[in-house]
């Protein structure tokens, strides 16, 4: 059996709503970890209200 694990991340600034997928997409954001830094990139899409 297969589970799929969707992730929503509210943005703060703008209010809005980013899926993180897997596929490339043209909108990436940065992920930071508090003791490493900068430790890489999420893709993302903007997911519109209804």
């Amino acid at each position: 059996m297969r589970k799929q694990i969707f992730v929503n991340i509210k943005s703060n600034v703008e209010g809005k709503y980013l899926k993180i997928v897997t596929n490339n997409t043209e909108s990436r954001i940065g992920v930071d970890h508090p003791e490493l830094g900068h430790i890489g990139y999420l893709n993302f899409v903007e997911l519109r209200s209804n």
